[in-house]
């Protein structure tokens, strides 16, 4: 998500890079399905979805961490911003 701050481009190197590094990150299914359906998210543009995602992850830690609700609230400012993350 740290990635996902900066631009597209950086969270799928992310992304790849710790599939590629653990593949036991893979098997946590529920947390790259959420990162990859963000990074798409942000790649079309599609605010609403992105929020909506976010919020109906059954992963409630995440959800009630206030720093990662910071990084999406930041990510969401961004898109279809004045700041690209393509």
């Amino acid at each position: 998500m740290c990635a996902l701050c900066i631009d597209v481009e950086n969270a799928n190197t992310a992304l790849s890079r710790y599939l590629n590094d653990n593949p036991l990150f893979e098997e946590r299914s529920i947390e790259v399905k959420l990162v990859r359906q963000l990074i798409a998210d942000v790649e079309e543009q599609n605010k609403e979805s992105f929020l909506k995602h976010f919020d109906e992850t059954p992963l409630s830690t995440l959800r009630a961490d206030r720093i990662f609700r910071s990084m999406i609230d930041d990510i969401g400012k961004k898109i279809n911003g004045d700041v690209d993350l393509k």
